[in-house]
């Protein structure tokens, strides 16, 4: 994840700005390509989305797999809160 044609690192966005956004968590199987979506309860507000599945103990329910990516789902637009208030009015 770099920005600036890969010359420093994207900031991460943390699990309280993911609520937030109206985001959700998707959680990918590297081995095996499942994946799933939860809500982001039970998490701190200040951990971060990609590092969530290094923070837990999860195993992919498809393959026990432990090689996991964690990532934000975001809504589609118009799904969201108040933030993309106006985005439409062009």
């Amino acid at each position: 994840m770099f920005t600036d044609a890969g010359k420093r690192p994207a900031n991460p966005i943390t699990v309280a700005f993911a609520r937030e956004s109206g985001c959700r968590l998707i959680i990918d199987c590297l081995r095996c390509a499942y994946h799933e979506v939860v809500g982001l309860d039970g998490f701190g507000p200040d951990e971060l989305v990609v590092d969530l599945h290094k923070r837990r103990r999860w195993s992919c329910p498809r393959c026990g797999g432990t090689m996991l990516e964690t990532r934000p789902q975001y809504p589609a637009f118009g799904e969201a809160g108040e933030h993309l208030v106006g985005l439409e009015e062009k």
